[in-house]
């Protein structure tokens, strides 16, 4: 059985069993499967099931989640508008929850609505409201992740010395915790400062955990290369997490251990992060985003 096989079953276990919130959670957590491989219409009809059923249940948490994943999933499909409403309703049910990381995740939802659709202004705003919710709750690798999609901005507006002050602030949060990631942002921010050129491949879009795109263009220069920095930091992740480079099995299964017992986790994924655990807890370079690990 392969894991969308796997995670419909436990749809199905739960509506056998009648229990809603668990349903309501296996469903995210499979509309989200099917939204990072790239179904994001599939991924729509499951996570519009989700919402609806977390709106039923009262359960402003889950329904922050499945509502801010949907207006992922319809962003890919060109349904820009919806997209937003979906995430401002995402943004007001994680501040009715008091969840800062699930509003957290929430205004970075809508900063990428609004970066791709060419509003770096607006995009700003939102990224900046979540880089300080980032700072408060202690979440160093969201926080580095949101400083360079503000510099992006800044580079697409052509002010470059906020764009060199949001990367830095990058490299300032990485520095001592990362140092791999923190190398390829360094490397990157020195040459936009120098306004060199690049390989030929980086993200058409702004780039993060569920919308990781590429496309081939000549010669990127500006905004592309700190675009390529975030892939390249994102693509260093993956190939950690490959089997080149890996947490011990001990490291590995304490951390699982506390993602298990822990609220905030669907059985598949961090609500906090949105990161699924199986491939978490085996990069070395990774850590809990509420710092149980």
């Amino acid at each position: 059985m392969n894991p969308f096989e796997t995670q419909a079953q436990l749809v199905t276990e739960a509506r056998q069993r009648g229990d809603r919130t668990a349903e309501a959670t296996a469903l995210a957590d499979l509309g989200l499967m099917h939204l990072r491989s790239g179904d994001a219409a599939r991924a729509a009809g499951i996570l519009t099931e989700a919402a609806d059923l977390a709106r039923m249940l009262n359960d402003s948490l889950r329904l922050a989640d499945a509502e801010g994943n949907l207006g992922l999933a319809l962003l890919e499909m060109g349904r820009a508008a919806e997209a937003r409403t979906r995430c401002e309703s995402a943004l007001a049910a994680a501040r009715t929850s008091g969840s800062g990381f699930a509003e957290k995740m929430a205004l970075e939802q809508l900063g990428v609505i609004a970066a791709r659709g060419n509003d770096p202004r607006t995009a700003l705003i939102h990224f900046g409201s979540a880089v300080e919710l980032a700072r408060q709750l202690g979440d160093w690798q969201h926080e580095a992740e949101l400083h360079w999609f503000r510099a992006i901005q800044y580079a697409e507006l052509d002010d470059r010395a906020a764009a060199m002050g949001e990367g830095q602030g990058t490299i300032d949060c990485l520095a001592n915790r990362d140092e791999s990631r923190a190398a390829i942002y360094r490397d990157h921010l020195a040459k936009y400062r120098r306004g060199q050129a690049l390989a030929p491949v980086f993200p058409g879009g702004l780039s993060f955990s569920s919308l990781d795109r590429t496309a081939e263009v000549p010669e990127p220069a500006g905004p592309g290369l700190l675009h390529m920095a975030l892939s390249a930091a994102q693509a260093l992740g993956k190939f950690l997490g490959s089997g080149m480079k890996t947490a011990t099995a001990e490291v590995r299964q304490r951390r699982l251990e506390l993602c298990t017992n822990c609220e905030n986790h669907t059985g598949m994924r961090c609500r906090l992060c949105g990161c699924f655990t199986d491939l978490k807890t085996r990069l070395p370079h990774e850590a809990c985003p509420a710092g149980r690990w």
